[in-house]
């Protein structure tokens, strides 16, 4: 039986109409997490500290998850999604890392530090992506600072390459935690020192 060219046009454009209305995967929420080990320090004799504000390039400001491919294009995961803001996110991992180094629970965010706070950290990331080739490329100028006279205390840059074993959303937060963990363990040594 041969079918009427109209029909057979209109069953084809039916079908795929149904597999364009297919759901789609859900998406799947990530956030960086501390990865430092605790010190048993005290408080006693310990600055207080505030963390923030912390600067990250406009191209973390989504909710995708990015990988960067060659050296101008970046591609979202097809189902990766981060939990919060990014910005948020490090600001509050990195707070986290810097009170477990440290041993010091005088160590806040900036949105919730008390007041009188005596030092402040004060990070902008350059780089902050997994990359084509599976690294992570952590690149920031961070600055130590009296938080009450505004004098640097102490400042630097902070470069990691942090290698990851595949492209998959889970291992590149992974990786960028591991990131982050590196330049917080850079940090709490800058401020060992500037609290001596």
């Amino acid at each position: 039986m041969k079918i009427p060219a109209p029909l057979l046009a209109g069953l084809l454009c039916a079908l795929l109409a149904g597999c364009a209305l297919k759901p789609s995967a859900p998406a799947r929420l990530y956030g960086l997490t501390s990865l430092v080990s605790a010190t048993s320090a005290t408080d006693s004799g310990k600055p207080s500290l505030v963390v923030g504000p912390i600067d990250l390039p406009a191209y973390t400001r989504r909710s995708s998850l990015l990988t960067l491919h060659g050296s101008s294009e970046y591609r979202s995961s097809a189902h990766g999604r981060w939990a919060e803001p990014l910005e948020q996110n490090v600001t509050r991992v990195l707070a986290e890392n810097l009170s477990r180094v440290l041993g010091s629970a005088k160590v806040s965010t900036l949105g919730s530090a008390p007041p009188g706070a005596e030092q402040q950290v004060m990070v902008q990331f350059s780089e902050f992506v997994v990359n084509d080739q599976q690294e992570v490329r952590l690149i920031a100028y961070w600055r130590v600072l009296d938080a009450v006279n505004r004098n640097v205390l102490a400042s630097g840059k902070w470069e990691q390459v942090e290698r990851v074993s595949g492209l998959e959303d889970a291992e590149v937060v992974s990786g960028m935690s591991r990131a982050l963990a590196g330049m917080s363990l850079e940090l709490a040594a800058a401020l060992a020192g500037v609290q001596r």
